[in-house]
């Protein structure tokens, strides 16, 4: 009884794994192949015509049905589904629920979650099993009795004699044996009343671990223990009849019953011995005859039985055979007791080399890195010595030829009578999503460096190197359309010497091939292919060869190869999708490279005429200075400017606009030489400022930029200085004293609204002063976490001593660059102004 138990514990969980992986393929089939609602829902129906399924529906990630053989279903949600709650809490041997009897048909889910290379969910397909239907899917049958199914709430699913009984008596979960077999234990019952006849049954119950449901099987009582009455009503009669016979038997017939008795004994000697074939068939007429049928009767039903056994048997090895998980089983010392086929070829044994061996010693006893895995830290050995089950993905298996290869198992304890016997392992080589993680994973850090740099040769040598260690290949080579020729300017793996190797047209059509497709070129055997130069690539060494296309403005500029060389490669489906994903990176970043160049040659020309002075201005003595905090950003709205007016008199000009690049160079400009304009003008700094602020804001856009700028007229006869300061900082006059002092009169900063009023001011500089303008990059330079700030700045100038105006901006920027230690967190621009020695 316990035997077919767990026949149908095996059998469902077999059929709930086949329909758990077609379900998955149709799953990644949706996913993969981005198929519409109609194209899905046509997915779906292919798994109704294989199992008994009422509707199969296609969730996205957060449990609502986007597509469904049904359509009534499309919109409503999953979420409260016991199974689709268990898949997304990353449970996936859960992903089955109780049976639901408020619809109809009566039945259950089943979830699975479809998850792409990083593990993300990306849909569930759910399946809703009819179980009115289920008996037409399991192989379990037995003349004698039945079997049965309880889901893990106590609820009748499956009952093979009386199918309709899960319909009008479904809950079991009150029957002791039951609830026994669903806390994880063996029961058996011999008083149970069975509900469809009222009969008493024996039956034995298990439970089917993998989801907490449990299996059982049942023969009517009457049944089994009527023949053993008979028998032994039977043999008082014998008994009696042997006594009566024995009185007689000295008178009349003792040789014919003696010749009885052996022959019934050695009949049944060959019964308990297995052989079922010849009956037993004797006739007397009396007791003797009677025995001889009952022993008959017992033949019979014991046939009967092993067939029945045999049949069970031969339909769970077909199963065990059929499926490309590899499993096998052993007992309390780790000894194989059965191996499948899948397991077998995966592991590079014959069944007869493994069976009755030592598993782990075989296929398990070291790590990944060699180092020895004792048997006690097995977590296969823990499942049977703990009653626990597990499921590992993170080791590998050992073939018989010493490779080894990734793996994800589980093993579960086999438990007879409450007594762990041994445990059951399934395991799956996980190579390829191993390869495709780890390829993701570079893919992701090789997108990361070839987009942290504009430069083009620094990109194309990360991608050569990088890549052919990411996928393995022997070598590899970058070559740039050049001239009409294929120019191999960066490699792997290659002799120096091949570097500037140049290949026609000819001599490398795969290159071409791929350049015209804008694909990647797949060729696994290159001695015999069509698509490449077999000469050029057995001169080379190159057996295998996949060629990823390099564009630009979509041409194609290049090509890299990846190379095999030792024997050939097939290529794999993880290696593939890496070369497609790459190529658009590394064309992305060429182009991003190119538009850089352009950008930059523009911005140089910008920046240098932003900053561009006079060589020398009469009357006085000045020095300059610019930094970028970045060389990307070089281009910055930092701009000083120094012009002779009339009546001996100079403009002196600094300012900021907020922003980098070329739209905050081109209203860098606009400031620069609207302010010079209106300064030619002869009116003053207010003035002048009031005017450029006006044509700027009636120029610019709502969101313009943030804008400050001082300009003051320097008389160099006098030294007077006449200044407004639209939001800047405030300038610092450095006094031949040594004395420095701020100019804080300040106006509003220009280009954010029409009209509004500037003031002047006014301060003497005499000779030995110098005039010090400055950006905020100068302020706000970060010094162990604080700013570099103006006190800091006006103490640094007074303890500077004496400092032409022609050296004082690079003090200044050398005490930045110690404060800073060499970090700018901005840009920063300097302008000093003084008398020359002649004047006053």
């Amino acid at each position: 009884m316990a035997e077919i138990a767990r026949s149908t514990d095996t059998s469902f969980t077999l059929f709930i794994d086949g329909m758990i992986k077609s379900m998955r393929l149709v799953g990644l089939n949706i996913v993969n192949n981005k198929l519409s609602a109609q194209e899905t829902s046509s997915a779906l129906s292919e798994l109704l015509a294989i199992y008994p399924i009422d509707n199969a529906v296609f969730a996205d990630p957060s449990g609502t049905i986007v597509a469904a053989t049904d359509s009534h279903l499309v919109g409503q949600s999953l979420a409260k589904h016991p199974a689709f709650s268990a898949i997304i809490a990353g449970n996936e041997s859960k992903g089955i629920e109780p049976v639901e009897r408020v619809v109809s048909p009566v039945g259950f889910h089943i979830a699975k979650a479809i998850r792409d290379s990083s593990g993300t969910i990306q849909g569930i397909v759910s399946c809703y099993v009819d179980i009115t239907r289920l008996g037409s899917a399991l192989p379990i049958r037995t003349t004698a009795g039945a079997t049965n199914i309880v889901d893990s709430n106590g609820t009748l699913v499956f009952q093979s004699e009386f199918q309709k009984l899960v319909l009008t008596d479904p809950f079991w979960g009150k029957y002791g044996f039951v609830k026994t077999a669903l806390s994880g234990k063996n029961a058996v019952s011999t008083d149970f009343v069975f509900p469809a006849t009222g009969r008493v049954r024996i039956i034995a119950e298990v439970p089917i671990s993998e989801f907490g449901w449990a299996a059982g099987s049942s023969v009517d009582a009457a049944q089994v223990l009527d023949p053993i009455r008979r028998d032994i009503i039977n043999s008082a009669l014998v008994a009696t009849a042997i006594l009566i016979i024995a009185l007689i038997v000295s008178i009349l017939i003792v040789r014919r019953v003696i010749s009885s008795l052996s022959y019934l004994a050695e009949r049944a000697r060959a019964v308990g011995e297995g052989h079922f074939d010849e009956p037993v068939l004797i006739a007397t007429g009396d007791e003797i005859e009677d025995v001889a049928h009952s022993l008959d009767e017992a033949r019979l039903n014991l046939k009967q039985a092993v067939e029945n056994l045999s049949e069970s048997n031969k339909r769970i090895q077909l199963l065990l055979q059929s499926t490309d998980e590899g499993i096998y089983g052993v007992d309390t010392k780790e000894h194989c007791t059965f191996i499948n086929k899948a397991a077998s070829e995966m592991l590079g044994y014959k069944p007869e080399e493994i069976l009755g061996e030592n598993v782990h010693e075989l296929i398990h006893n070291k790590h990944s890195d060699g180092s020895p895995y004792p048997e006690a830290e097995c977590p296969i050995y823990r499942a049977y010595q703990t009653g626990q089950g597990v499921r590992i993905d993170t080791e590998v298996f050992w073939r018989n030829d010493g490779t080894l290869f990734p793996v994800e198992y589980s093993s579960y304890p086999i438990i007879e009578e409450g007594v762990i016997e041994g445990a059951v392992v399934t395991f799956t080589d996980i190579t390829e999503r191993k390869q495709a993680q780890e390829l993701s994973d570079a893919l992701n850090s090789i997108n990361a460096a070839i987009t942290s740099t504009l430069d083009f040769n620094e990109i194309m040598q990360i991608v050569v190197i990088e890549a052919s260690k990411a996928i393995g290949c022997e070598t590899a080579g970058i070559t740039l359309y050049e001239d009409g020729n294929w120019v191999a300017r960066y490699i792997y793996g290659f002799p120096e010497e091949k570097l500037g190797s140049r290949y026609t047209n000819e001599e490398v059509p795969h290159a071409v091939l791929a350049a015209r497709t804008r694909k990647p070129v797949i060729v696994n055997d290159a001695f015999n292919d069509s698509r490449v130069n077999r000469e050029v690539q057995k001169s080379l060494g190159i057996r295998s060869v996949m060629v990823i296309p390099l564009m630009a403005r979509k041409e194609g500029i290049g090509a890299l190869f990846f190379n095999y060389r030792t024997s050939i490669h097939t290529f794999t489906d993880a290696q593939v999708d890496f070369a497609n994903k790459l190529g658009p990176s590394i064309s992305l970043s060429l182009e991003n490279a190119r538009l850089y160049r352009a950008e930059q040659n523009i911005a140089n020309t910008l920046q240098e005429a932003l900053l561009s002075i006079p060589q020398r201005v009469g009357g006085i003595e000045f020095g300059h200075l610019y930094r970028s905090a970045t060389e990307a950003a070089i281009v910055g709205g930092d701009f000083y400017d120094l012009f002779e007016l009339e009546q001996g008199r100079v403009g002196t000009v600094i300012g900021d606009v907020s922003g980098k690049g070329i739209g905050a160079a081109s209203l860098t400009a606009l400031v620069r030489n609207t302010l010079r304009a209106y300064a030619l003008e002869g009116h003053s700094p207010a003035l002048v400022m009031a005017k450029t602020n006006d044509a700027v804001a009636g120029a610019s856009s709502p969101k313009s930029p943030f804008i400050t700028v001082f300009f003051g007229i320097l008389d160099v006869e006098t030294g007077h200085l006449t200044y407004c300061s639209a939001g800047h900082p405030p300038a610092l006059i450095k006094r031949r004293t040594g004395k420095a002092e701020l100019l804080v009169t300040n106006s509003p900063f220009i280009g954010a609204f029409v009209g509004l009023s500037y003031i002047d001011d006014e301060i003497t500089l005499d000779k030995g002063d110098s005039l010090i303008l400055y950006t905020d990059g100068v302020i706000e330079a970060r010094c162990d976490g604080e700013f570099f700030g103006e006190e800091r700045l006006v103490r640094f100038i007074e303890e500077l001593g004496p400092v032409s105006a022609r050296d004082l901006p690079q003090a200044v920027f050398n005490e930045i660059m110690g404060c800073t230690h060499g970090k700018l967190s901005d840009d920063l621009a300097i302008l000093s102004v003084g008398l020359e020695a002649s004047k006053r």
